[in-house]
């Protein structure tokens, strides 16, 4: 291509250059001003995507946007411009926009922290007995508000293992922590059918059930399929 017939100072925010370029051979000299580049005013501080997002520990990354690049948020940590401070169960920090040093276009971003939550349930699904189980609970907290939250697990007080005796039937575990944090959890139950196969044996298989009438035993052991069978011989 041909060449510019000045050359463009990089314009100040909010300012636009313009410039002409030299023709090639029989080519045609642009106008002084044919060409023409913009440069957008002072952008303001962007949040990153951690912004509003839980964590359970510190974030570290996606914290500030680049402020120049208004049309999608491209990480750019250089703009964090606060080292991250923890107070009332939230980090806190600011970026600053395109002029670093002007503290008027700082943004102000936040991200609240949560726990972790595990619930760990023995046994599930359980089997399904004339007596019924126990259904043990056990919730499972980490990160750096961990502390801060109580949890109860349907209604009983949850920040140790909780002892369900006597169950007979499938049921909805509620697991609450703190005012913000709910996990419902279904504890299932099974059943053991017993059925003679073609085989002659008294086969077992289990299945998903409320009660233990959903399965239906025809021997208990290979003694009871034995009966009525044929054994063929050959000499």
């Amino acid at each position: 291509g041909g060449t510019p017939t000045v050359t463009p100072v990089f314009p100040a925010y909010g300012q636009t250059v313009t410039w002409g370029c030299t023709g090639i051979g029989t080519g045609t000299t642009t106008p002084i001003n044919a060409c023409s580049a913009n440069r957008l005013s002072p952008q303001p501080g962007r949040c990153g995507t951690a912004d509003d997002a839980e964590h359970a520990n510190e974030p570290t990354t996606n914290l500030c946007c680049d402020p120049d690049q208004v049309e999608n948020c491209v990480t750019n940590n250089v703009s964090l411009v606060s080292a991250l401070q923890y107070d009332n169960q939230k980090w806190t920090w600011q970026c600053a926009g395109s002029v670093k040093n002007d503290t008027t276009k700082y943004a102000s971003c936040e991200s609240p922290c949560k726990p972790n939550i595990d619930v760990n349930i023995t046994p599930n699904p359980f089997l399904l007995t004339e007596n019924g189980v126990s259904v043990k609970v056990k919730v499972n907290k980490t990160g750096l508000c961990a502390g801060n939250y109580s949890c109860t697990v349907n209604t009983k007080e949850g920040n140790d293992t909780v002892i369900f005796d006597n169950i007979k039937a499938p049921f909805d575990l509620v697991v609450k922590c703190g005012d913000d944090i709910e996990k419902r959890i279904p504890v299932g139950g099974y059943c053991i059918a017993r059925v003679c196969n073609a085989q002659g044996n008294c086969q077992a298989t289990s299945q998903s059930a409320n009660t233990m009438s959903t399965c239906t035993s025809t021997c208990n052991s290979d003694a009871d399929c034995s009966t009525g069978r044929m054994i063929e011989t050959r000499p």
